[in-house]
């Protein structure tokens, strides 16, 4: 399990990494988060509540193997060559079309 309890995460490639590897994420409610993941694949706790920071490690180890295959399929579904590089091709056409005007 890979627990990221940032108040801001500018690269998020250590959640994408524990993806890869089937390791389920406790992550906080920042922004970030919520683009990359989802309560199926993670569980995401309040960064102002010590407590909920508690029970989401609590639920994360409970259900480990759920949010392992989840994880994993995610990944597999979503941060893949072929969907990373569409992506980036689409940010770059963007780029361009941005400063052409």
């Amino acid at each position: 399990m890979v627990c990221i309890p940032s108040r801001s995460e500018v690269c998020p490639l250590v959640a994408i990494e524990a993806m890869a590897t089937s390791h389920p994420l406790v992550v906080s409610d920042i922004p970030v988060f919520y683009e990359l993941t989802n309560e199926d694949v993670s569980v995401i706790f309040n960064l102002n509540d010590v407590n909920s920071l508690k029970v989401s490690l609590r639920q994360a180890f409970a259900d480990y193997n759920t949010f392992a295959r989840n994880v994993r399929g995610m990944y597999l579904n979503k941060y893949n060559v072929n969907e990373m590089s569409k992506k980036y091709e689409q940010q770059y056409k963007e780029i361009i079309w941005k400063t052409q005007d």
